[in-house]
């Protein structure tokens, strides 16, 4: 499980189950490069969906 904070510059992402000696349980990204993530992984989500028939290609390019 992650915690996620979120603010103008950067996102962070925490494992907040990561033992105390595990060095990468803490993840930083610049806020606009993970907004960026999100709206390619949404793309290409709606893309998947129009091409296997779970959705309307209509709905799937209103939607982009």
């Amino acid at each position: 499980m992650n915690l996620i904070k979120s603010d103008k510059c950067f996102t962070t992402f925490e494992d907040i189950f990561a033992e105390e000696d595990e060095e990468d349980s803490v993840c930083e990204i610049e806020t606009l490069e993970y907004l960026k993530i999100l709206l390619l992984w949404a793309k290409e989500n709606f893309q998947y969906k129009s091409q296997t028939g779970v959705i309307v290609r209509e709905e799937a390019e209103l939607a982009l």
